[in-house]
This record gives C-alpha cells, structure tokens and sequence, in this order.
C-alpha cells in the first residue's frame, strides 16, 4: 500500500471526524470553549499512529479550517493560539508512538503523551484568554488567573474523556484499521494507476 495516500486518507478521515464530534456539544461556555464528545480523540489517536510531526501537521490543518468555518477573531495572537497552536498541541500526542502503541498495547509513554497534548492544549487557551480577559475583568482579579479559571472547566472535562475514549479504542483501533484502510485505499490506487495510465497514453499519442 502506498504509505503517503494512506496518510492522506486517514487524514481527511481525522479532520472530518474531527469536526464532527466538535459539533456534538455537551455543554458551551458563555465566552467561548465547550465540552464535545470525545472532540480532542481523532488528532490524538493520529499522532499516536504516525507520530510526532504528522500529528502537528493534521492538527495545524484542522485549527486552519476551524477558523474559516466558526470564526472568532478579537486579536491576530489569540487566533494564533485558539485555532492553530491549539489543535497543532494536541498533535504533540505524536510523541508517545511507538511499537507498542501501533500494537495496540497501552502503555505508559503513549499515555503521558496524550496528557502533555491536552496540557498544552490548555495552556494555549490559557494564553488566549489572557489575551481576552485583560480588558474585560475587573482590575482586582489577574487575567492569567481568570483565565486559567475559565478555561480549566471546559480543557480538564474534554482531556479526559479523550484519554478514556483512547485507551478503550486504541486496541480495536489498531486492527481494524489496518482492514479498512486497505480496502478504501486499495480502490484509490487503481484509481490514480488508471488516470496516470491514461495521462501517459495521451502524452504519447501527442
């Protein structure tokens, strides 16, 4: 199989699953930030499966195409942070693939990595609604810790209910994808075999 379609494939799946589950809201904060189901689950399993830089790169992919559909823009630093940087943290994930996380196998390096992804995940927030919050508190309350306040009750409820919904999915996760993706990408292939096919005919015929 053609690693690189096979990328590309399950990453077209992760941002469209991605979406989805974003948009299936338990409950939304007053200024922005909800708890989805399971919405951080799609970037952490990928950067689990392929690693470090893919994971950054289908989380900077999914941060730009958030920002087209649900804009909120108040500061050129806080769109950085809430869309970008945010989801590229939860690519950090990446850190923890290794055999045993291909295999299905938890443990504990793939588990300390999606914490550090959703750690980062919130400090982005953190950072963002500083950016916010300095201007709309009152003066007596920091905006750092306004911030943090806010943001801790919507980041801690969604990181750990990706980390629970990983370590139940990443086992069966790990064998039927490798089915599926072969019988998706397989038909693909022929595709593009036969267009190429077909384009090099043409050429020579010219």
């Amino acid at each position: 199989m053609n690693k690189n379609l096979k990328f590309m494939v399950e990453g077209a799946i992760t941002l469209a699953l991605t979406a989805v589950l974003n948009s299936i809201v338990i409950f939304k904060m007053p200024r922005g930030g909800s708890v989805s189901l399971a919405g951080y689950v799609p970037i952490l399993l990928f950067g689990l499966r392929w690693g470090l830089k893919p994971g950054i790169l289908i989380g900077l992919m999914y941060g730009i195409l958030d920002s087209l559909v649900d804009p909120y823009v108040i500061h050129p630093i806080q769109y950085l942070l809430d869309y970008p940087i945010a989801y590229m943290a939860l690519g950090l994930s990446g850190l923890g693939c290794n055999e045993e996380t291909l295999s299905g196998k938890i443990n504990i390096k793939m588990i300390l990595a999606c914490v550090f992804a959703v750690l980062m995940r919130g400090v982005a927030a953190i950072l963002s609604g500083y950016v916010f919050f300095k201007d709309t508190l009152p003066k007596d309350i920091p905006a750092l810790l306004g911030s943090f306040l806010y943001n801790i009750t919507y980041i801690v409820p969604n990181g750990i209910i990706a980390i629970v919904v990983i370590l139940i999915l990443i086992k069966p996760v790990s064998k039927v994808s490798k089915k599926w993706l072969d019988w998706f990408v397989a038909p693909v292939n022929c595709l593009i075999g036969f267009f190429l096919k077909n384009i090099t005919k043409n050429q020579i015929l010219k």
